[in-house]
């Protein structure tokens, strides 16, 4: 930590890459669940933080860091095997957010999430379109350069009449700049426990049948 500090502030281009991002490591244990950790790199000032959620956004964020002129970057990776998306898009992550699912008409609530759990997310929205549930769906690969944004495109993603849901396994403080209702922002702020992936997502809260049912309750 105080090496990556005194590179932020001498504005160099490393890159820092870190694995077992929040509760998806399962058995290792809170040890290795690493839940306030993001929140702190994205408290670094200049350092540019990325979470993606499969190899495209991995490639969108190298090709993002490699377009910058300087400055150091941090590359926070899930520690299991995901699926690539047919939805994500390596080209839209240096902005930091874009839509990955979109509904035809003017969405019922909107879903932000980045890394392991956006995958859960995407099957989550779409068995509440079985239901009737139309949701948008925003990929949040780096939430730092997403609020550097122009207010005509976090409008354009985020339109302010419609109900925004924040799903995420790490602090809920990363969000209270988009989302001002705590019953909204589904993060974790607590140690994580050990056992098997599958148990520890259920345990809290994390897993497609908890997220479905707690997300339908909210856009109600």
């Amino acid at each position: 930590k105080p090496a990556m500090r005194l590179t932020a502030m001498m504005n160099l281009s490393n890159i820092y890459i870190f694995t077992h991002d929040s509760i998806s490591v399962g058995e290792d244990g809170p040890t290795h669940q690493p839940i306030e950790q993001l929140l702190a790199l994205r408290t670094l000032p200049n350092l540019d933080v990325f979470r993606p959620a499969d190899a495209n956004e991995v490639i969108g964020s190298y090709k993002a860091i490699f377009e910058k002129e300087s400055g150091p970057s941090a590359i926070t990776l899930a520690r299991n095997n995901v699926p690539i998306l047919e939805e994500t898009k390596a080209n839209e992550v240096e902005k930091g957010a874009y839509i990955v699912l979109d509904t035809m008409k003017k969405p019922m609530g909107i879903i932000m999430s980045s890394g392991e759990e956006l995958h859960l997310v995407l099957e989550v929205a779409k068995r509440l379109k079985t239901k009737g549930i139309d949701i948008r769906v925003v990929s949040v690969p780096n939430l730092g350069r997403f609020l550097k944004q122009s207010d005509e495109y976090i409008e354009e993603l985020l339109p302010v009449e419609v109900r925004k849901i924040v799903v995420e396994a790490s602090s809920s403080f990363s969000w209270n700049k988009l989302i001002y209702n705590s019953k909204y922002i589904i993060t974790i702020d607590e140690f994580g426990a050990s056992g098997k992936k599958e148990d520890v997502y259920k345990k809290y809260g994390f897993d497609v049948d908890s997220l479905e049912e707690r997300i339908e309750q909210l856009l109600k």
